[in-house]
């Protein structure tokens, strides 16, 4: 067999440039991931203050956070490097767990994202979290967050491979965006998270998440995934802190009400009259169904 020359492997290389969805900028910069490097524990700093959720992320305290580089691509590529720059800090004081992410984007006219309701962005640009927190990797929250700072959250169960939307958490977010493309913070207190409150340090798996719909779809991550193994979850690093992070009390009663009627007819009787043939029951039950995450 001929060995391809020099000339040919130039032609193959820019074939494949032309007809390949990533650029050739993508295709230098796609390099594999050490793992061992990137899936280390997060030790999630504590701080006394707040953060004003308002998109600056020009508060004192995220000069003390922890910041962590959004740079592996796990889907559609094999743990290739990212791109694009995302970068993420957090920290938490006692009662609210505090993220940020500055989201780069060399091209911020191409950002995909506008004012909805919530839970309707999952195809947008968007940043977020995912907590398991009991560390079980059976479920997780999910905190996801579009350039506007429209909310989508969910929690999803790994053994089942389904999530649910339905859960709404009461938290906190503020996106805007930028010339250099967006930046997000997000507030999400404790009292909304189920876990075991012991006074001690807890760990939680965590991810911390970027999705970049354009020509191609890129799930940008921390963590290199191995997408052979079904449980994703199951490779979530820790994050290790929350001390003094303390379960809430809260008791949500939604008012419910149940109504039936029932009408019939005796077939058999001949009467000139027929409304007067039909009987009605009605039956009116009222009651509320309590949702919280401990029992009163």
């Amino acid at each position: 067999m001929q060995k391809l020359s020099f000339i040919n492997l130039l032609v193959l290389f820019v074939a494949f440039l032309l007809i390949s969805p990533i650029s050739a900028a993508q295709a230098i910069n796609a390099l594999p991931i050490k793992e061992n490097i990137t899936k280390q524990p997060l030790n999630i700093p504590f701080a006394k203050g707040k953060i004003i959720i308002d998109g600056e992320l020009d508060d004192t305290l995220w000069s003390n956070a922890l910041t962590i580089d959004l740079n592996i691509v796990n889907n559609p590529w094999n743990n290739l490097a990212s791109p694009i720059d995302t970068t993420a800090k957090i920290i938490e004081n006692g009662k609210f767990l505090y993220v940020s992410f500055i989201a780069s984007d060399p091209n911020p006219e191409n950002i995909q994202g506008f004012l909805t309701d919530r839970d309707n962005a999952w195809s947008h640009d968007l940043v977020g979290i995912k907590l398991d927190t009991h560390n079980n990797r059976r479920l997780n929250y999910e905190f996801f967050v579009n350039p506007y700072g429209v909310q989508n959250d969910a929690t999803f169960n790994e053994i089942t491979g389904q999530a649910n939307s339905a859960w709404d958490g009461l938290w906190f977010s503020f996106g805007k965006k930028t010339e250099q493309g967006y930046q997000v913070e997000i507030a999400i207190p404790y009292n909304i998270l189920n876990f075991e409150s012991d006074g001690q340090v807890k760990k939680w798996a965590i991810e911390l998440v970027r999705t970049y719909p354009r020509d191609t779809n890129l799930r940008i991550s921390h963590v290199p995934i191995d997408r052979d193994n079904p449980s994703w979850l199951c490779q979530y690093p820790e994050a290790i802190g929350f001390k003094k992070a303390t379960i809430g009390k809260n008791i949500r009663l939604t008012p419910s009400l149940t109504a039936t009627r029932y009408d019939t007819r005796d077939i058999y009787v001949n009467s000139s009259d027929v409304a007067s043939d039909w009987s009605a029951e009605n039956d009116v039950e009222a009651g509320w169904i309590y949702a919280g995450n401990k029992c009163p």
